[in-house]
């Protein structure tokens, strides 16, 4: 990002350059001022030839003047870089006279082929650079396919899984297409961030939230993170092959489950206070940030089932069948951009759990529909589309009216 904003100021000077370059073509002085650019491709000439001829003392007077406590290793590494230092020097020197020839031209006033020809070097040079850091590579080279990416896929979808620590690369599953409750970007919500106890995620291995995630799997590698298969009354193991193994959260709440019993959260830290609480019966009761439509119910009432349909990235089907109304608690991040419709009707969506969602759902048969509308993505898609066009006006009008006075 550093880089892109640097090179961004220094084009955006280069082009109100050139643009007052070309008002002033054939005009009196404009010659004179184009063997700048020769005087420049000269300096650039010479530093490539001093360069090729006595590497070793232009490389030493570079550090003296520009980097004097360049480590020893560091130091290795522009030494063994050398020729490609010198090469880069010709290059840019070829390149220096190329621009100076062209802007020749540009002062005499024959623009056209010369903005041609910038152009061109202008592509060469960005493919000359972006080869060098933009490079199409296999996958598998970096994170390997393994055999429990295809036990997970088989498994009825969608399924969320915890890779312990230490056996896989970070977002490996998330890379396979496979949701993980940790990792990705750093960027969680904030709401996220908080059920999981902050920025670190101090809660992550507690049994509330692996329940409440709808974490189905936990993922270990044999002689890494795992010594001795656990012990524990809710957990299965369910894979055992190439090192890696899977066990099964017999505990974890399903994705989509309805609940007819809530309470209102706090607006303080004590709702996850709340949540996490011993005592708190947190795959029966639902936390709730704004009251339902219909009274929390005794316990033991029945609730009714939830079944996904569909689950894609932007859009999420859930058919639900419920004795009374109830509410459907969806265990995937609220965020205002969601949108919910309840056979076909626009319906609220309350932040249950702390950062999940919920729907009140009717009596009978129904079937909520999730999706994704983000005003402010649409808008700024408008206006990317609205600043290019202007650009792209503001960049061919100019040239157009130079080439009607020509």
């Amino acid at each position: 990002m550093i880089m892109f904003v640097y090179v961004f100021s220094i084009v955006l000077c280069a082009g109100a350059a050139l643009d007052a370059y070309v008002d002033a073509a054939g005009k009196s002085g404009s010659i004179r001022r184009s063997k700048w650019f020769w005087s420049a491709a000269g300096v650039l000439g010479a530093g490539a030839l001093l360069f090729s001829l006595a590497p070793s003392a232009m490389m030493s007077m570079y550090r003296s003047v520009v980097y004097s406590d360049l480590p020893a290793d560091k130091a290795a590494v522009l030494a063994r870089h050398q020729d490609a230092i010198s090469l880069g020097t010709w290059v840019a020197a070829l390149l220096a006279v190329a621009l100076a020839y062209l802007m020749r031209r540009v002062a005499k006033g024959a623009w056209r082929w010369a903005f041609a020809g910038i152009a061109l070097l202008v592509a060469i040079d960005t493919v000359r650079m972006d080869r060098r850091f933009i490079e199409v590579v296999d996958l598998n080279r970096f994170f390997p396919h393994e055999p429990v990416v295809d036990f997970l896929r088989q498994q009825p979808q969608p399924t969320r899984v915890l890779p312990l620590p230490g056996g896989f690369r970070t977002n490996y599953f998330a890379l396979e297409g496979v949701q993980e409750v940790s990792g990705y970007h750093g960027n969680q919500l904030r709401t996220y961030n908080d059920f999981l106890g902050g920025p670190q995620q101090p809660r992550l291995y507690a049994k509330q939230a692996l329940d409440l995630a709808s974490v189905e799997f936990l993922i270990f590698r044999r002689d890494v993170n795992l010594s001795e298969d656990p012990d524990l009354p809710h957990i299965e193991k369910v894979f055992d092959r190439a090192g890696v193994v899977a066990f099964r959260n017999l505990d974890a709440l399903p994705r989509a489950r309805l609940v007819n019993r809530w309470e209102l959260d706090s607006p303080t830290d004590s709702l996850y206070d709340r949540l996490y609480d011993p005592l708190f019966d947190y795959r029966n009761v639902a936390l709730v940030a704004t009251a339902p439509s219909f009274a929390s119910r005794p316990d033991g009432t029945p609730a009714g089932e939830a079944h996904i349909e569909q689950y894609e990235y932007n859009r999420v089907s859930v058919r639900t069948t419920a004795p009374d109304t109830a509410l459907l608690v969806l265990s995937d991040n609220y965020y205002p951009a969601w949108q919910a419709r309840v056979n076909g009707e626009p319906a609220e969506i309350l932040r249950t759990n702390a950062t999940f969602r919920g729907v009140v759902v009717p009596p009978g048969e129904s079937l909520v529909q999730f999706e994704f509308h983000s005003r402010r993505f649409a808008m700024g898609i408008w206006l990317s589309l609205s600043a290019a066009l202007v650009c792209i006006v503001v960049a061919v009008f100019p040239a157009l009216k130079r080439g009607s006075r020509t």
